[in-house]
């Protein structure tokens, strides 16, 4: 089910945390990983609005997540969802900061 909130008199519609989650083929966590992909989409309007509005949720995870090693551990690779669980919570904070300054679902979710 779908939240919705008013911000500046405009009605915007949220993914629930729940939707979100389970929507995890979308590839928010990219705004954050390092190499040319990443760089990519640092370059994008909507991770610069993040940056201005959160810096600290930004180089939070940034660090957690600029390189490949929470996909494995003890030696092997852990499902994305698996991986992700520990920062889906941010990543979910990140697309609400950038749904309220007006970028679509598309936009973010990429």
């Amino acid at each position: 089910m779908s939240e919705t909130s008013q911000e500046s008199g405009e009605e915007i519609e949220y993914l629930s945390f729940d939707e979100f989650c389970s929507r995890f083929s979308n590839n928010t966590y990219l705004f954050f990983t390092s190499g040319e992909l990443g760089d990519e989409y640092r370059k994008t309007p909507q991770y610069k609005k993040l940056l201005e509005v959160n810096s600290e949720l930004v180089q939070k995870l940034f660090t957690a997540l600029k390189d490949a090693s929470i996909f494995y551990r003890d030696g092997k690779r852990l499902p994305d969802n698996e991986a992700f669980q520990p920062y889906y919570q941010d990543l979910y904070n990140v697309y609400i900061i950038m749904r309220n300054a007006g970028f679509s679902d598309d936009d973010i979710l990429l």
